[in-house]
């Protein structure tokens, strides 16, 4: 089953919503609904659904803001609105899709089939991960949850992290950069085995992609791509014991 949360003190809305859903999909059910900032928070805390559809704007607060204090976003997002210059905000946002009021059915079911072969999809790739030998080996892989997308990406590939307050950037030996809401210590473990080093409070860097350390400027690491990083004083003793040097006075 595909599960919902709806947050929109509209109960026509709501209501509606709710009809499309159940007459032309069997495999959506609608969990709960709810009407305002708090109740809907709680809701995808305690149901961890797959997708919620939720208004723009409540009287307590925005929805979007709301999904910033979260934890992690694990669902796709449909936001409701009557005003279409919110529609760039939601894309913006991460949501899979953005509805004008009143709802437009043929709409609505177009959306809802796109996501229910995005879903399917996503949950073939984690049963695929899971039975295959390659991935099932201990720290081969790491998984990255965005606002729309589930990563699995090699340790090898990763360049550096950077810490940014609750987020982690990841960025790629292909030029991509990946954006998590996680604390970079929570990937300190898994990735300490593969020849990451704290350089930085700000900066974890795959110590297999470094060309060369630079005295100036106080400390300074230089990747093969070009990317410079620099390193923190009560760091430069853990570099230099990595990569097997005594720096001379």
């Amino acid at each position: 089953m595909i599960n919902i949360v709806i947050i929109d003190n509209d109960p026509k809305m709501t209501d509606a919503i709710a009809q499309v859903v159940s007459h032309y999909f069997e495999q959506f059910q609608v969990v709960e609904v709810t009407s305002d900032i708090h109740s809907g928070r709680q809701a995808i805390l305690n149901h961890l659904p797959d997708l919620v559809i939720m208004e723009s704007n409540l009287p307590d607060g925005s929805t979007i803001e709301m999904l910033k204090c979260l934890p992690e976003i694990h669902f796709e997002i449909i936001i409701l609105s009557a005003n279409q210059d919110e529609a760039l905000q939601a894309i913006q946002a991460g949501a899979f899709g953005f509805l004008m009021k009143p709802l437009n059915t043929i709409s609505f079911v177009k959306i809802l089939i796109k996501l229910k072969l995005e879903i399917e999809k996503k949950r073939w790739k984690f049963s695929y991960c899971r039975q295959c030998p390659e991935l099932k080996k201990e720290n081969s892989t790491l998984v990255l949850h965005t606002l729309t997308d589930i990563h699995i990406i090699h340790p090898k590939d990763i360049l550096y992290c950077m810490a940014e307050g609750s987020y982690t950037h990841f960025y790629m030996t292909n030029q991509s950069s990946i954006m998590v809401s996680k604390n970079l210590k929570e990937f300190e473990n898994k990735l300490t085995k593969h020849q990451f080093l704290r350089v930085h409070h700000t900066y974890y860097v795959n110590m297999q992609h470094v060309a060369k350390f630079s005295k100036a400027n106080g400390g300074m690491i230089f990747l093969n791509e070009g990317t410079q990083i620099p390193v923190s004083v009560r760091k430069k003793a853990d570099l230099f014991r990595l990569l097997g040097a005594i720096p001379q006075q």
